[in-house]
């Protein structure tokens, strides 16, 4: 039995915020700061999971088996799991807005 799945195209149709013209619409601050947080986060989970591609050269580098070396990312994983629940805390005891501002500025 053959499974056939059929692939629409998406439309990506965004309305331009003055309606007036559209050809002069500008990305309202607030929707500006939130695509930089997005970014900003999708980065820093990058950043875990960079040691991936180098895990063969580990192995031969340091003649450690593959369960090993593979411990590189969960010891990321694990730090960031550990250190999240507080990061938090202080985030909402100074106020998420001045942390992530101090984040920023770093």
């Amino acid at each position: 039995m053959t499974l056939a799945l059929r692939m629409q195209p998406l439309s990506m149709d965004i309305a331009p915020l003055n309606s007036a013209s559209s050809a002069g619409a500008a990305i309202s601050p607030r929707t500006g700061a939130l695509v930089a947080c997005m970014l900003a986060g999708m980065c820093t989970f990058l950043n875990v999971y960079c040691t991936q591609p180098l895990l063969p050269y580990f192995q031969r580098l340091y003649k450690a088996s593959e369960i090993e070396v593979s411990l590189t990312v969960s010891a990321t994983i694990l730090a960031v799991a550990i250190a999240a629940p507080f990061v938090g805390m202080i985030a909402e005891s100074i106020g998420r807005r001045r942390s992530l501002f101090r984040a920023c500025m770093r």
